[in-house]
């Protein structure tokens, strides 16, 4: 009898992944979530007595969900955040977690150089204004020559400094670990959170919130 692999996330369910299908060329079954999207409680709970594997996204796992499924040996999440999982009770039950670090970064990455952009040129004010029969205008704020700070610079955060970088921005970064990102220290340096509030014109954050310093570490 084959292995039950469930997959739920959107971006997988919604048309055919060549990598997900590839795996039933290895003789497993895959099971999928309803096509594009969000899995609710209910539906998860119909899908996950049989499957070993979960390739799970960002829908939001009770632990009425882990205890609903004896079989699960591993979850992996398609990306890097963890905290729509039940982590304590994935391991009571032995159950592996694994997580494909960078596999999107770029995708987001791009997307917030997107938003920054958006947030500049008030795009959404400008959208809605049209949309009620009017033009609304607001001077906007060019992105070239402005410093942008960087919390967080892992696989996302280091893409969005380098993506500034090429843009002609300054960076100002902060990241316990401060990886080596390859941009010109003309244009980025490390820096304390004070002096990121204090001196960046925009300020991306790219870190789980319960990493965020508290008062006495920072």
């Amino acid at each position: 009898m084959a292995l039950k692999i469930l997959i739920t996330p959107r971006s997988l369910t919604e048309a055919p992944h060549p990598a997900v299908e590839a795996m039933i060329g290895h003789g497993l079954d895959v099971v999928y979530a309803t096509p594009g999207q969000l899995p609710s409680e209910a539906e998860l709970l119909q899908l996950v007595p049989e499957v070993t594997g979960w390739l799970a996204g960002v829908e939001p796992v009770s632990p009425r969900v882990i205890a609903s499924a004896p079989k699960l040996r591993v979850v992996s999440r398609n990306g890097t955040g963890l905290d729509n999982l039940p982590l304590a009770d994935l391991k009571a039950r032995g159950i592996m977690v694994r997580t494909a670090e960078g596999a999107n970064a770029r995708g987001v990455a791009e997307l917030a150089i997107a938003m920054i952009f958006s947030a500049l040129r008030h795009l959404p004010y400008t959208d809605q204004g049209l949309k009620a029969g009017h033009w609304p205008r607001r001077r906007g704020i060019e992105f070239f020559g402005r410093t942008v700070g960087v919390i967080g610079a892992g696989a996302v955060g280091g893409t969005v400094a380098r993506l500034a970088v090429a843009m002609g921005a300054k960076v100002l970064a902060f990241d316990p670990a401060r990886p080596e990102l390859g941009i010109a220290p003309s244009h980025f340096r490390w820096a304390t959170h004070e002096e990121i509030f204090r001196q960046a014109d925009i300020l991306t954050l790219h870190c789980p919130r319960s990493r965020w310093p508290s008062a006495g570490q920072r």
